[in-house]
């Protein structure tokens, strides 16, 4: 008589493709925010279609239909861009979550989900991903402010694929004069989507 052992390896769940309808939103996501430099986006058309991916993406998660590390980056991104700091919060849970299922492009999206919930709840940032501007007649001052510049080294930094300070510094200068940034001479990762 033959016994077969069958051994789970949880592993294996992530094999599956990515959620197809979810790259289709990803996609949507960041086809609204192409925009030459300098231009404004249409918040009044943007929001709403932000708003109406969300909700199906909430509806694919509470589906269970997120299948791989890929896929909860893409959910992450649709967070990202929402409105106030629980959609935030819900891109940083994705982002980290999308870590754990074996996607490391993720690193980059954690950070910059964290820095944008710390600045919607009124505390500086902390690894310079968030660049914001104020318009003062019809001119776009840009800043990274707060920015707590001390609390994560360099090393921490590039482990989470963000370039270095010296690189911020160069690129609030390109876009506080109109120009396209130049991406770093040693990328910390890959190259990071749309904030």
């Amino acid at each position: 008589m033959a016994a077969f052992v069958f051994i789970s390896d949880a592993r294996a769940a992530d094999v599956s493709a990515d959620n197809a309808e979810l790259k289709g939103i990803y996609d949507a996501d960041q086809k609204d925010r192409e925009t030459p430099l300098g231009k404004m986006l249409d918040w009044e058309k943007i929001n709403p279609r932000d708003a109406g991916r969300r909700k199906r993406v909430r509806e694919l998660i509470e589906q269970g239909s997120l299948n791989t590390g890929k896929d909860y980056e893409r959910a992450a991104m649709v967070f990202q861009h929402g409105e106030g700091p629980d959609d935030i919060l819900l891109a940083h849970v994705l982002a980290v979550t999308a870590i754990g299922k074996g996607d490391p492009d993720a690193r980059w999206l954690a950070a910059a989900t964290l820095d944008r919930l710390l600045e919607r709840v009124g505390q500086p940032q902390v690894f310079g991903t968030q660049f914001s501007y104020t318009l003062e007649n019809g001119h776009q001052t840009w800043t990274m402010e707060p920015y707590n510049r001390t609390l994560i080294n360099p090393r921490l930094r590039e482990a989470n694929c963000v370039p270095d300070q010296k690189h911020q510094a160069e690129t609030l200068e390109a876009i506080s004069n109109g120009r396209d940034p130049q991406p770093p001479t040693k990328p910390p990762c890959v190259a990071p989507p749309k904030p």
